[in-house]
């Protein structure tokens, strides 16, 4: 169900603007850095060019902010020493205030050298050594300007180690052997080793894979691996990003995303078995790596919410890849491993520290957990809020497409959002702004007693927490099969219900099945007492149908073959939806002509009633359903993607989907995947009339064709055999 406005004393626009008082921030806007790993203790000297962005007065000091552990001994500038102190520890990040020679204007740069000591150790993304060593993107080895902030500058690196070490960097490697540069806007990093390199494929494009001498045989997984690259790629759009993919095998299980880098422990990855929970959780955590190339490393996130908006939604957008990978019916199950294990650790670790996700610094140990658990949550609630989670799919894109490779103020992502999804999303203010949770308990449950109504099952849950928060119910058969799902939303302290229908047929019901809702406790099951046990009728499975573009495409002389139901010179755009199988629905606005043709034994059934053969319609703005195999055709005609519609073309579009959609091949607000054979259109005709047709092959092996009068539901023609 789709969820209803949500209202809240304070907007998610205020919210994510808190703390922010400009559209700029301080950046480093270039460096050039060498890293030293011939010592136990790395060394890094970086001339870095800090440009000051701040509103206000000249300022003649600025504070720079690394990982603990990390050690500043000097800077200079332009040959003279500048002074150099602590300036205390926030939110797990350790400042380093410099005294410049001269007081800085806004808007105005300074070259600065400073030489720091990477003596960090057990901190995620940070390895210093010999032999081998890592500094990953966004660790904290490199400063940033705040500590809720990556910095991105283009960036030259100059690696020096050990006989045998080779170091790889982002960008690209120039002449000399040891260097790297990346001139386009990236996190640096740089990993050592004894790599040699591999050229590969991989989602369909060149890529370098950097193995160690234990690496043997075939890279693993790259198929499935590729696949995932290849979901995000359609959802949110390619990354832009030059040269080849990098695939770093880093060891000791990172999963870890940098600038076109993925950086894997790829001995861990080839040995675990295909299918099991560990496997699902390794291929997650791969994913939200990667999807760290495509958005983390996209944008430089300003204000106090940029460690969610860079880190968080990227490990959103890698479950969502991964969940892409279950081809079965039923995807619970494995939402339960992918979303569900996030909200198991949230709700264990919970009690060493919880923290809000308002002002939460970019890395950190606690950082790491917390956009990892509470982070990635409020994400997935962010998009469960939207109409599908394809509709905040295509917001991303959009986004991604209109800001990438600038700096995006938070509240200018909220203010899109609001824009896109007005009212949806304004009950996550607390959970930003503390770490206070609903807490959802059931208090009644039992079948529907009032008179007249009949099979039917209530539900009533109580919010026992301190903050209100959606809820989702879910029925299952007796052999545990995906029956009906209901999305709630209770305030503080208040009792809401849900009756579900066929209670015969219901064996049990969960509470929050997925864990993709972040609550203080875990979901409730109930046993439904004889529910399930008669013999269940055949349950054809339905499933979310999502919009498969974010932009309609244009068509011209369009023409279409299906099962009963021809299209020819149809002349407009084509906007098509789809379950996880593939597109099974379109939406053709404009106009074009329409021929029914019945086939098989109903033939002359329908010659004999009609008096013709066939029905032709010069037909306007047409709604199809199709088997699966049909969508090849759409594919190949499809012309330019149209950058937006006039407010009637949307009407349009938007009609012709609410109305047609709940008649065939659907399961309350999802989609059956209708079979070979089938066929579901409606169309309007002169005098503001529609006109409907199916063929709906039956599982008795008969088959049902219709013709009706889709605005006042009268059959016109109607026969099985």
């Amino acid at each position: 169900m789709r969820a209803r406005p949500f209202a809240s004393a304070m907007s998610l626009v205020a919210v994510l603007a808190l703390g922010v008082g400009s559209a700029l921030a301080d950046e480093i806007a270039r460096a050039a850095i060498t890293v030293d790993a011939t010592t136990p203790d790395t060394r890094v000297t970086g001339k870095l060019s800090y440009t000051a962005n701040l509103q206000g007065g000249p300022r003649a000091e600025i504070s720079l902010w690394w990982a603990p552990g990390i050690t500043v001994e000097q800077a200079t500038a332009d040959g003279r020493a500048l002074g150099v102190s602590e300036a205390g520890e926030r939110g797990g990040r350790r400042g380093w205030k410099i005294t410049l020679p001269s007081p800085i204007p806004a808007g105005e740069t300074r070259d600065i050298d400073v030489s720091w000591v990477v003596a960090a150790r057990g901190m995620a993304g940070i390895a210093p050594g010999i032999e081998t060593g890592r500094l990953l993107p966004g660790s904290g080895w490199f400063p940033s300007t705040s500590p809720e902030l990556d910095e991105r500058p283009a960036h030259s690196l100059e690696f020096r180690g050990v006989a045998g070490a080779t170091g790889v960097a982002a960008g690209n490697a120039t002449g000399n052997g040891s260097g790297w540069a990346s001139p386009a806007a990236a996190r640096p990093y740089v990993v050592w080793g004894p790599y040699r390199a591999e050229s590969i494929e991989f989602a369909g494009r060149p890529a370098v894979a950097y193995r160690t001498p234990t690496d043997t045989g075939e890279v693993p997984r790259l198929d499935r691996l590729g696949r995932i690259l290849e979901s995000m790629e359609a959802g949110i759009g390619r990354d832009s990003a030059a040269g080849d993919f990098k695939l770093v095998d880093v060891a000791d299980g990172v999963a870890w995303g940098g600038l076109s880098t993925l950086f894997w422990d790829e001995s861990a990855t080839a040995s675990l078995a295909a299918g099991g929970r560990d496997a699902w959780l390794h291929e997650r955590d791969l994913a939200g790596a990667l999807a760290a190339t495509q958005w983390t490393e996209r944008y430089r996130f300003l204000g106090d919410q940029a460690a969610f908006l860079s880190r968080a939604l990227a490990l959103y957008l890698g479950d969502v890849a991964t969940i892409t990978l279950d081809n079965s019916d039923d995807l619970i199950p494995t939402e339960r491993i992918v979303i569900g294990s996030r909200k198991e650790d949230f709700l264990a670790g919970r009690a060493d520290g919880d923290l809000p996700l308002l002002g939460l610094p970019a890395s950190g140990p606690r950082a790491t957990w917390v956009l990892a658990t509470r982070g990635a949550l409020v994400a997935h609630m962010l998009a469960e809020a939207c109409p599908s989670r394809s509709h905040f799919i295509s917001f991303l894109r959009l986004f991604k497409e209109h800001y990438e490779n600038r700096d995006v103020d938070a509240s200018v992502f909220s203010a899109d959002l609001a824009r896109a999804f007005p009212n949806q999303h304004t009950f996550l203010e607390p959970y930003f702004r503390t770490t206070e949770l609903p807490n959802f308990v059931v208090k009644d449950h039992a079948p529907d007693t009032k008179p007249g109504v009949k099979d039917r099952y209530r539900v009533q849950i109580e919010n026992e927490g301190p903050v209100a928060g959606p809820v989702e119910i879910v029925t299952f058969t007796g052999n545990s099969q995906f029956l009906r799902s209901f999305r709630t939303f209770i305030d503080a302290g208040q009792t809401g219900g849900v009756t579900f229908r066929d209670a015969g047929r219901i064996a049990r019901i969960e509470i929050d099945p997925r864990g993709a809702n972040l609550t203080s406790s875990r979901g409730a099951t109930i046993v439904v007492e004889g529910g399930g046990e008669g013999p269940q009728q055949p349950l054809v499975p339905a499933f979310p149908i999502l919009s498969g573009t974010s932009r309609p495409y244009e068509v011209q002389n369009f023409s279409l073959d299906l099962p009963s139901l021809k299209i020819r010179n149809f002349n407009g755009f084509v906007h098509w939806w789809q379950t996880y199988h593939g597109p099974s629905a379109a939406t053709l606005i404009g106009e074009g002509d329409v021929e029914i043709v019945p086939d098989g034994e109903l033939a002359a059934v329908f010659e004999e009633k009609m008096h013709r053969t066939s029905l032709k319609f010069a037909a306007r703005d047409i709604f199809l359903r199709f088997p699966l195999d049909a969508w090849p055709q759409f594919e190949k005609q499809l012309g330019a993607a149209m950058e937006e519609l006039s407010s009637e073309q949307e009407h349009r579009r938007r009609f012709s989907y609410e109305h047609s959609f709940p008649t065939y091949f659907f399961e309350e607000s999802r989609a059956q995947v209708p079979p070979p054979g089938s066929v579901l259109a409606t169309f309007e005709i002169s005098g503001d009339e529609r006109r409907a047709w199916v063929r709906w092959p039956q599982a008795d092996g008969r088959t049902t064709m219709r013709l009706w009068d889709h605005l006042r539901g009268t059959t016109i023609w109607e026969e099985t055999r």
